[in-house]
């Protein structure tokens, strides 16, 4: 595992050695469209530039200025512990989906802190308008099952914002990517699609298109598309469907294998996508058969 500080930090010197500025420490507190381009204001001065992408996260300063922002969708606590007893392997990647409670889960990553091993831990919720789930309690008590509490470790928040069916992504000038755009709102998971955000849009870029255009093409790539379908199962399966869901990946490994590769971006094996989607609606079909089974009778 790497934790983001050190991969952020890799990256930077990589495109430094690539011939790519980077302003240490300036803010950006707002951007001024002119004909000539785009005025950047930031805390150490003002830069221009004819286009800009906005790859500044989920409180994007770009996208507030230009596109419609739409509401929080989830929000995370994280601290960092270490290890206990109940953790499994320290190479263990462990989700924890069975509370019905919550829409959302628990996780425990491996994360090495000054050489040693640590955990991350937290809690991810989605939250409808008005939810009032409490995310220090539902840590805190899960926390306090393997020993640990939650106000002996220091508190890292965030919010997250899903990947929006509908409304613009660019304009002339701007075009957004990453967490300003969107993510997967079922995972909260950001730093994977950042990366092939970042592959799109240096092509797109390359290639000379136009940034009207790029709303477009995101939703017509295979990430689009694949961020489309993951906006699209957010309700059902944190709804109705998540018990089913959870019986039908213990009840058929192969499932789970090829949701763990899609996670971790490894190609899926040969057959792998079409004998799950048979499985999926053979679940499917047999849940709508038995609730149409216990529906009561007319007058």
């Amino acid at each position: 595992m790497v934790r983001r500080l050190e991969h952020d930090a890799a990256l930077a010197q990589l495109v430094s050695r690539r011939g790519v500025h980077i302003e240490q420490g300036a803010r950006v507190r707002e951007l001024v469209r002119d004909p000539d381009g785009v005025r950047v204001v930031t805390s150490a001065g003002e830069l221009r530039a004819a286009c800009v992408v906005g790859a500044d996260g989920v409180g994007s300063v770009v996208r507030r200025g230009a596109f419609p922002l739409p509401q929080a969708r989830a929000q995370v606590l994280e601290i960092d512990t270490e290890r206990v007893p109940q953790d499994g392997p320290a190479d263990a990647v462990h989700f924890d989906l069975a509370d019905p409670s919550f829409a959302g889960y628990f996780w425990d990553f491996p994360t090495p802190i000054e050489g040693r091993i640590h955990a991350s831990r937290g809690v991810y919720v989605v939250k409808a308008p008005g939810d009032t789930v409490d995310l220090d309690a539902l840590l805190d008590a899960r926390l306090r099952r393997m020993g640990l509490r939650l106000a002996d470790h220091p508190k890292k928040r965030y919010g997250e914002r899903g990947f929006p069916l509908e409304g613009p992504l660019s304009d002339a000038r701007t075009m957004l990517v990453g967490e300003a755009a969107g993510i997967d709102p079922v995972t909260g998971e950001g730093i994977a699609q950042a990366i092939e955000y970042g592959v799109l849009a240096g092509d797109f870029l390359a290639a000379g298109h136009p940034l009207r255009t790029w709303t477009a093409a995101l939703r017509a790539s295979r990430l689009g598309r694949d961020l489309r379908v993951r906006t699209l199962a957010l309700r059902p399966f944190y709804g109705a469907a998540r018990v089913r869901a959870l019986r039908l990946l213990e009840e058929r490994p192969e499932l789970l294998e090829a949701a763990a590769r899609h996670f971790g971006g490894l190609p899926q094996r040969t057959g792998a996508l079409a004998l799950g989607a048979l499985h999926v609606a053979k679940a499917a079909t047999a849940h709508r058969f038995i609730r149409s089974e216990r529906r009561p009778e007319g007058p």
